[in-house]
């Protein structure tokens, strides 16, 4: 099974997803970040493949 991976991650514009080296997106708040990568992340699972999705936590972030 493929293993397709997402991560949280901020940036100098608020949030984004990163997917390997490149972060996607521009989101204001870690939640609107993590609701667009269980969008993307339906679509992945939609075609069998293994979905995870790392958030940072408030020390991390």
């Amino acid at each position: 099974m493929t293993q397709v991976s997402f991560e949280i991650a901020k940036h100098v514009e608020g949030w984004g997803i990163r997917r390997g080296a490149e972060i996607a997106g521009s989101y204001p708040t870690r939640e609107a970040a993590l609701e667009a990568a269980k969008a993307f992340a339906q679509k992945h699972l939609g075609q069998g493949k293994h979905v995870s999705i790392r958030v940072p936590t408030a020390l991390e972030a």
